[in-house]
């Protein structure tokens, strides 16, 4: 039996039915599995997550391009600063730096 019968017949009818228990008690999932060069990926409630790191492996998930990966991580850094989802979820600290501190070092690195 090749990869893909093993994941259609295995592995895809426990995924379904772990999704539907996650679905029905509100609680996030991400699965993926790879099947030579397809991936197959459930998420189940990402939006009730508080989990940063949801948002980051969703982008990764909907992209697998590492150009248009980063450029959207560069968008949302861009958009919400060290206060970005996406950047915490990377391990990026908040910047805690308060408006004169950050003046005072932005004109220091000019």
């Amino acid at each position: 039996m090749d990869r893909e019968e093993i994941y259609k017949q295995d592995i895809h009818p426990l995924i379904e039915r772990i999704a539907l228990v996650c679905k029905q008690n509100d609680i996030p999932l991400f699965v993926s599995c790879m099947i030579e060069d397809s991936l197959r990926t459930s998420i189940v409630n990402q939006e009730k997550a508080g989990f940063d790191k949801f948002k980051l492996y969703r982008i990764i998930n909907d992209t697998w391009d590492y150009d248009e990966m980063f450029s959207l991580i560069a968008e949302d850094a861009k958009e919400n600063g060290h206060n970005s989802r996406i950047l915490r979820a990377m391990g990026v600290p908040s910047n805690t730096l308060d408006s004169e501190d950050r003046k005072r070092i932005l004109s220091e690195n000019k």
